[in-house]
């Protein structure tokens, strides 16, 4: 994860290392509820060590707020979109989610290091998993890539 300084150089600021956990089930309207957890640890990028704090770009020493999404849920309904591509020997689904709601760092309190009353970003997600294991009923639970 790096960071761009106007007018410098992009330096690396962090090494991330994180999970996520889903299950996706059926529900009354024939969608699908996806049922996720994220946690997401920011660590130095030469020693690898998890941060509890870390200098920021105004020479303040900050506590480092690590990641933990819980819960993560989401319904989707059944569509084209959703359905799974053939890839090889996995089978692969994409989907985005469009995030936009206030801003918890709010310029006003931290006028250095945010720019937008609003947080709006995009998540981009790829879920693949093996089709002999789908097809083999591993009982629901399955191993499974995913990128964002």
């Amino acid at each position: 994860t790096g960071l761009a300084l106007e007018g410098g150089p992009h330096k690396r600021i962090f090494q991330i290392d994180g999970v996520s956990a889903s299950r996706a089930r059926p529900v009354a309207n024939g969608g699908y509820e996806l049922l996720t957890r994220e946690v997401v640890f920011y660590k130095d990028p030469k020693t690898g060590e998890i941060l509890d704090r870390w200098t920021n770009s105004q020479g303040r020493e900050v506590p480092v707020a690590h990641i933990a999404n819980d819960p993560v849920n989401q319904r989707y309904p059944v569509g084209a979109w959703i359905l799974p591509q053939a890839m090889g020997a996995s089978l692969s689904w994409s989907f985005d989610v469009l995030l936009d709601y206030p801003n918890p760092l709010p310029p006003s309190e931290y006028p250095h290091s945010s720019r937008s009353d609003r947080y709006a970003a995009g998540e981009v997600f790829e879920f693949r998993a093996s089709k002999k294991e789908l097809e083999g009923g591993g009982g629901g639970v399955y191993p499974q890539k995913t990128n964002t």
